[in-house]
């Protein structure tokens, strides 16, 4: 994944066993890069001065050189799918839950509803590539899921359900 002009990315995990992410400054020529903690990364970005990778078992690595890496505590076990920078915190949607942090370090839970009949955010696996998470238009939109659920918050802590497979909006 290409960084803001920064720096490139590589999250290659097919099993739980992965201790390596790869980087590159050109794209070009990438380097493997020992990471602390062995996980799927799911997703990464970089803000703050910080990269920071999300993953499976609620794992968030971070790195302000991308080649010293620090597993933090996330809170969750959760498989964390995508995360984004708004200015001024990170965004982390999991399967069931979102995770908020100002720093990249410490990490919260936010308020997210019950949807249907569901009292989490959990959801078919299968259908997790469309997981996406964004802020644009003052608003944070959330997709769970290839159209399944959608989900918005005005401040990126409470979250409302908008739309759901086979429903109208809300």
């Amino acid at each position: 994944k290409y960084l803001n002009s920064t720096a490139f990315v590589g999250l290659v995990g097919v099993s739980s066993t992965n201790t390596s992410v790869y980087t590159s400054i050109s794209g070009s020529s990438w380097q493997a890069r020992t990471i602390p903690v062995a996980f799927i990364p799911r997703d990464v970005t970089f803000a703050a001065g910080l990269y920071v990778i999300v993953g499976d078992s609620g794992n968030i690595i971070t790195s302000p050189d991308l080649v010293t890496w620090t597993s933090r505590t996330s809170g969750t076990t959760d498989q964390l799918r995508a995360i984004i920078h708004d200015g001024t915190r990170f965004i982390v949607l999991g399967n069931t839950g979102i995770r908020l942090s100002t720093d990249g370090i410490t990490w919260t839970a936010a308020t997210v509803p019950a949807l249907g009949t569901r009292s989490t955010l959990a959801y078919d696996a299968a259908a997790s590539a469309g997981d996406q998470i964004l802020f644009a238009g003052g608003m944070y939109h959330a997709q769970l899921g290839i159209g399944s659920t959608f989900i918005t918050s005005s401040d990126g802590v409470t979250w409302t359900p908008r739309l759901s497979a086979g429903s109208s909006s809300t």
